[in-house]
Protein backbone atom coordinates (compact mmCIF):
# COMPACT_ATOMS: atom_id res chain seq x y z
CA UNK A 1 0.00 0.00 0.00
CA UNK A 2 2.73 2.53 0.97
CA UNK A 3 4.65 1.38 -2.29
CA UNK A 4 1.84 2.14 -4.43
CA UNK A 5 1.43 5.31 -2.37
CA UNK A 6 4.69 6.68 -2.97
CA UNK A 7 4.75 6.44 -7.00
CA UNK A 8 1.27 7.42 -6.76
CA UNK A 9 2.69 10.37 -5.30
CA UNK A 10 6.21 10.97 -7.54
CA UNK A 11 3.83 10.38 -10.57
CA UNK A 12 1.76 13.26 -9.75
CA UNK A 13 5.04 15.18 -8.76
CA UNK A 14 6.77 14.38 -11.91
CA UNK A 15 3.73 15.42 -13.93
CA UNK A 16 3.99 18.80 -12.03
CA UNK A 17 7.67 19.41 -12.63
CA UNK A 18 7.61 18.45 -16.17
CA UNK A 19 4.15 20.95 -16.91
CA UNK A 20 5.87 23.77 -15.37
CA UNK A 21 8.87 23.23 -17.53
CA UNK A 22 6.95 22.59 -20.47
CA UNK A 23 4.42 25.17 -20.37
CA UNK A 24 6.37 27.81 -19.20
CA UNK A 25 8.54 27.39 -21.65
CA UNK A 26 11.71 26.56 -20.07
CA UNK A 27 11.75 23.15 -22.40
CA UNK A 28 11.58 24.57 -25.91
CA UNK A 29 14.03 26.99 -24.65
CA UNK A 30 16.38 24.65 -24.26
CA UNK A 31 15.73 22.91 -27.29
CA UNK A 32 16.18 26.55 -29.14
CA UNK A 33 19.75 27.19 -27.59
CA UNK A 34 20.73 22.71 -27.77
CA UNK A 35 20.42 23.68 -31.45
CA UNK A 36 22.66 26.82 -31.33
CA UNK A 37 25.08 25.06 -29.33
CA UNK A 38 25.15 22.30 -32.35
CA UNK A 39 25.66 25.01 -35.23
CA UNK A 40 28.71 26.10 -32.90
CA UNK A 41 29.97 22.75 -33.10
CA UNK A 42 29.68 22.06 -36.52
CA UNK A 43 31.22 25.71 -37.47
CA UNK A 44 33.99 25.08 -35.04
CA UNK A 45 32.73 27.64 -32.61
CA UNK A 46 33.05 28.01 -28.81
CA UNK A 47 29.94 28.52 -26.46
CA UNK A 48 29.17 31.72 -26.35
CA UNK A 49 26.96 34.26 -25.19
CA UNK A 50 24.71 33.82 -28.02
CA UNK A 51 23.47 30.64 -27.18
CA UNK A 52 22.22 32.12 -24.10
CA UNK A 53 20.79 34.59 -25.91
CA UNK A 54 18.74 32.33 -27.97
CA UNK A 55 17.14 30.92 -24.76
CA UNK A 56 16.04 34.11 -23.27
CA UNK A 57 14.68 35.41 -26.63
CA UNK A 58 12.66 31.79 -27.06
CA UNK A 59 11.32 32.62 -23.24
CA UNK A 60 10.46 36.03 -24.79
CA UNK A 61 9.15 35.42 -28.38
CA UNK A 62 7.01 32.17 -27.07
CA UNK A 63 5.41 33.51 -23.80
CA UNK A 64 4.60 37.03 -26.42
CA UNK A 65 2.91 34.32 -28.76
CA UNK A 66 1.05 33.22 -25.95
CA UNK A 67 -0.74 35.74 -25.20
CA UNK A 68 -2.52 36.05 -27.96
CA UNK A 69 -3.49 32.08 -28.54
CA UNK A 70 -6.97 31.57 -27.56
CA UNK A 71 -9.71 28.96 -29.28
CA UNK A 72 -10.28 29.64 -32.24
CA UNK A 73 -14.37 29.43 -32.24
CA UNK A 74 -16.49 30.03 -29.06
CA UNK A 75 -17.32 26.05 -28.50
CA UNK A 76 -13.43 24.63 -29.27
CA UNK A 77 -12.23 23.06 -26.45
CA UNK A 78 -9.23 24.65 -24.66
CA UNK A 79 -5.65 22.75 -24.94
CA UNK A 80 -4.09 21.64 -21.44
CA UNK A 81 -1.73 24.52 -22.38
CA UNK A 82 -4.64 27.12 -22.40
CA UNK A 83 -5.96 25.24 -18.88
CA UNK A 84 -2.72 25.58 -17.56
CA UNK A 85 -1.39 28.96 -18.74
CA UNK A 86 -5.15 30.34 -16.78
CA UNK A 87 -4.70 28.79 -13.80
CA UNK A 88 -0.91 29.82 -13.59
CA UNK A 89 -0.74 32.76 -15.09
CA UNK A 90 1.90 34.81 -12.96
CA UNK A 91 4.05 31.34 -14.05
CA UNK A 92 4.23 32.07 -17.96
CA UNK A 93 3.79 36.12 -17.46
CA UNK A 94 7.44 35.69 -14.96
CA UNK A 95 9.02 33.69 -17.48
CA UNK A 96 8.03 36.41 -20.23
CA UNK A 97 9.55 38.97 -18.29
CA UNK A 98 12.86 36.86 -17.28
CA UNK A 99 13.19 36.19 -21.11
CA UNK A 100 12.97 40.05 -21.88
CA UNK A 101 15.70 40.71 -19.34
CA UNK A 102 18.35 38.36 -20.72
CA UNK A 103 17.19 38.84 -24.12
CA UNK A 104 17.41 42.84 -23.39
CA UNK A 105 21.22 42.04 -21.51
CA UNK A 106 22.78 39.28 -23.57
CA UNK A 107 22.06 41.70 -26.47
CA UNK A 108 24.76 43.96 -25.82
CA UNK A 109 27.07 41.36 -26.53
CA UNK A 110 26.09 40.73 -30.11
CA UNK A 111 27.88 41.35 -33.41
CA UNK A 112 26.20 43.95 -36.21
CA UNK A 113 25.72 41.25 -38.85
CA UNK A 114 24.29 39.33 -35.74
CA UNK A 115 22.00 42.06 -35.15
CA UNK A 116 20.37 42.43 -39.04
CA UNK A 117 19.58 38.72 -39.22
CA UNK A 118 18.28 39.24 -35.63
CA UNK A 119 15.77 41.71 -36.56
CA UNK A 120 14.33 40.06 -39.87
CA UNK A 121 13.50 36.78 -36.99
CA UNK A 122 11.96 39.25 -34.69
CA UNK A 123 10.08 41.02 -37.34
CA UNK A 124 8.84 37.64 -38.65
CA UNK A 125 7.93 36.57 -35.11
CA UNK A 126 6.81 39.34 -33.69
CA UNK A 127 3.99 39.41 -36.69
CA UNK A 128 3.25 35.90 -36.65
CA UNK A 129 0.58 35.24 -33.98
CA UNK A 130 -1.01 38.57 -34.48
CA UNK A 131 -4.90 38.85 -35.80
CA UNK A 132 -4.80 41.20 -38.47
CA UNK A 133 -5.80 39.66 -41.61
CA UNK A 134 -9.81 39.10 -42.83
CA UNK A 135 -10.59 41.84 -40.91
CA UNK A 136 -9.14 41.20 -37.62
CA UNK A 137 -10.27 37.52 -37.68
CA UNK A 138 -7.05 35.71 -38.42
CA UNK A 139 -3.84 35.27 -37.32
CA UNK A 140 -0.76 35.12 -39.83
CA UNK A 141 -0.46 31.47 -38.15
CA UNK A 142 -3.87 30.09 -39.01
CA UNK A 143 -2.99 30.53 -42.58
CA UNK A 144 -2.65 27.68 -44.84
CA UNK A 145 0.76 26.49 -44.63
CA UNK A 146 2.31 29.46 -43.10
CA UNK A 147 2.49 27.86 -39.70
CA UNK A 148 4.86 25.51 -40.68
CA UNK A 149 7.21 27.36 -43.37
CA UNK A 150 7.08 30.19 -40.56
CA UNK A 151 8.35 27.98 -37.78
CA UNK A 152 10.77 26.07 -39.28
CA UNK A 153 12.27 29.10 -40.86
CA UNK A 154 12.42 30.86 -38.01
CA UNK A 155 14.01 28.31 -35.91
CA UNK A 156 16.49 27.44 -39.01
CA UNK A 157 17.65 31.20 -39.10
CA UNK A 158 18.19 31.52 -35.05
CA UNK A 159 20.07 28.42 -34.76
CA UNK A 160 22.45 28.12 -37.75
CA UNK A 161 22.76 31.97 -38.85
CA UNK A 162 22.98 33.84 -36.10
CA UNK A 163 25.63 31.58 -34.15
CA UNK A 164 27.71 31.15 -37.27
CA UNK A 165 26.95 35.39 -37.84
CA UNK A 166 28.57 35.72 -34.19
CA UNK A 167 31.55 33.97 -34.94
CA UNK A 168 32.27 36.13 -37.87
CA UNK A 169 31.60 33.91 -40.23
CA UNK A 170 29.87 35.17 -43.65
CA UNK A 171 27.01 33.80 -45.69
CA UNK A 172 28.35 30.91 -47.61
CA UNK A 173 26.75 27.80 -49.30
CA UNK A 174 28.19 25.93 -46.79
CA UNK A 175 26.16 27.62 -44.12
CA UNK A 176 23.06 27.80 -46.82
CA UNK A 177 23.39 23.98 -46.64
CA UNK A 178 23.16 23.65 -43.10
CA UNK A 179 20.41 26.50 -42.39
CA UNK A 180 18.73 23.85 -45.65
CA UNK A 181 18.94 20.66 -43.25
CA UNK A 182 17.99 22.45 -40.07
CA UNK A 183 14.89 24.04 -41.77
CA UNK A 184 13.83 20.42 -42.73
CA UNK A 185 14.77 19.10 -39.50
CA UNK A 186 12.42 21.43 -37.62
CA UNK A 187 10.02 21.01 -40.26
CA UNK A 188 9.90 17.55 -39.48
CA UNK A 189 9.20 17.53 -35.69
CA UNK A 190 6.87 20.56 -35.99
CA UNK A 191 4.32 18.20 -38.16
CA UNK A 192 3.59 16.43 -35.19
CA UNK A 193 2.60 19.21 -33.04
CA UNK A 194 -0.52 19.97 -35.92
CA UNK A 195 -1.25 16.43 -35.50
CA UNK A 196 -1.49 17.08 -31.97
CA UNK A 197 -3.70 20.16 -32.33
CA UNK A 198 -6.28 18.57 -34.56
CA UNK A 199 -8.13 18.00 -31.48
CA UNK A 200 -8.60 21.51 -30.38
CA UNK A 201 -8.31 23.75 -34.69
CA UNK A 202 -11.60 24.61 -35.98
CA UNK A 203 -11.47 23.17 -40.19
CA UNK A 204 -10.64 26.55 -40.74
CA UNK A 205 -7.25 26.43 -40.14
CA UNK A 206 -5.59 24.35 -42.61
CA UNK A 207 -2.27 23.02 -41.17
CA UNK A 208 -0.94 19.65 -43.47
CA UNK A 209 -3.13 16.78 -41.08
CA UNK A 210 -6.23 19.21 -41.82
CA UNK A 211 -5.71 19.06 -45.57
CA UNK A 212 -3.89 15.88 -46.35
CA UNK A 213 -4.85 13.38 -43.62
CA UNK A 214 -2.81 12.42 -40.72
CA UNK A 215 -1.01 9.60 -42.30
CA UNK A 216 0.06 11.53 -44.60
CA UNK A 217 1.36 14.03 -42.84
CA UNK A 218 3.57 12.00 -40.83
CA UNK A 219 5.25 10.83 -44.37
CA UNK A 220 5.79 14.63 -45.16
CA UNK A 221 7.44 14.57 -41.64
CA UNK A 222 9.78 11.51 -42.21
CA UNK A 223 10.47 12.29 -45.82
CA UNK A 224 11.63 15.97 -44.55
CA UNK A 225 13.51 14.18 -41.65
CA UNK A 226 14.99 12.09 -44.15
CA UNK A 227 16.20 14.60 -46.59
CA UNK A 228 17.94 15.81 -43.17
CA UNK A 229 19.67 12.53 -42.84
CA UNK A 230 21.24 12.88 -46.06
CA UNK A 231 22.10 15.85 -45.34
CA UNK A 232 24.25 14.62 -42.68
CA UNK A 233 25.93 12.34 -44.70
CA UNK A 234 26.75 15.33 -47.38
CA UNK A 235 28.34 17.66 -44.81
CA UNK A 236 30.57 14.53 -43.97
CA UNK A 237 31.69 14.24 -47.59
CA UNK A 238 32.21 17.58 -47.86
CA UNK A 239 34.70 17.50 -45.00
CA UNK A 240 32.47 20.02 -43.09
CA UNK A 241 31.65 18.11 -39.77
CA UNK A 242 33.69 14.93 -38.49
CA UNK A 243 32.24 11.41 -38.93
CA UNK A 244 31.35 11.49 -34.56
CA UNK A 245 29.44 14.28 -35.62
CA UNK A 246 27.33 12.81 -38.64
CA UNK A 247 26.47 9.69 -36.64
CA UNK A 248 25.51 11.22 -33.99
CA UNK A 249 23.15 13.03 -35.60
CA UNK A 250 21.88 10.27 -37.47
CA UNK A 251 21.46 8.24 -34.37
CA UNK A 252 19.13 11.40 -32.98
CA UNK A 253 17.24 11.38 -36.63
CA UNK A 254 16.51 7.95 -36.29
CA UNK A 255 15.40 8.23 -32.56
CA UNK A 256 13.34 11.17 -34.27
CA UNK A 257 11.75 9.05 -36.51
CA UNK A 258 10.56 6.77 -34.03
CA UNK A 259 8.52 9.73 -31.88
CA UNK A 260 7.13 11.19 -35.36
CA UNK A 261 5.78 7.56 -36.47
CA UNK A 262 4.15 7.56 -32.95
CA UNK A 263 2.36 10.83 -33.48
CA UNK A 264 -1.55 10.94 -33.59
CA UNK A 265 -4.41 13.09 -31.87
CA UNK A 266 -5.21 10.80 -28.99
CA UNK A 267 -1.67 11.11 -27.50
CA UNK A 268 -1.30 13.03 -24.37
CA UNK A 269 0.16 16.69 -24.46
CA UNK A 270 3.91 15.88 -23.45
CA UNK A 271 4.12 13.17 -25.94
CA UNK A 272 4.66 15.83 -28.42
CA UNK A 273 5.50 19.08 -26.20
CA UNK A 274 7.99 17.26 -24.58
CA UNK A 275 8.82 14.22 -25.77
CA UNK A 276 9.14 15.41 -29.57
CA UNK A 277 10.18 19.08 -28.34
CA UNK A 278 13.06 17.00 -26.49
CA UNK A 279 14.55 15.89 -29.60
CA UNK A 280 16.29 19.10 -30.59
CA UNK A 281 17.87 18.30 -27.06
CA UNK A 282 18.79 14.64 -28.10
CA UNK A 283 20.22 15.91 -31.70
CA UNK A 284 23.01 18.24 -30.05
CA UNK A 285 23.68 15.93 -26.75
CA UNK A 286 23.95 12.70 -29.46
CA UNK A 287 26.39 14.57 -31.69
CA UNK A 288 28.79 15.61 -28.14
CA UNK A 289 28.62 12.56 -26.92
CA UNK A 290 29.58 10.82 -29.92
CA UNK A 291 32.62 13.76 -30.41
CA UNK A 292 34.01 13.16 -26.95
CA UNK A 293 33.52 9.09 -26.92
CA UNK A 294 35.15 9.29 -30.66
CA UNK A 295 38.32 7.39 -30.77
Amino acid sequence: MYIYLFITVLVFVVKKILNLIVYSNIWVALAVASLGALTLKVVGGIFSDIIFFLFFSTLLMYAYARFFESPARIDEPKSNLTNWKENNKWVYISSGIVGAIGTLYYSFSLEKNTLIWLVVCGAISALYPLQFLQKGKTALRNVAGVKLFVISLVWAIATTVLPAMQMGLGLSSELLFLTAQRFLFVMAITIPFDIRDLRIDSPGIQTLPHKLGVKTARTIALFALLLAEVGAVVLYFSDLISAANMFGQILAFEVTSLLIRGSNPKRPDLYFSFGVESTSIFLFLSVAIFTYFWP
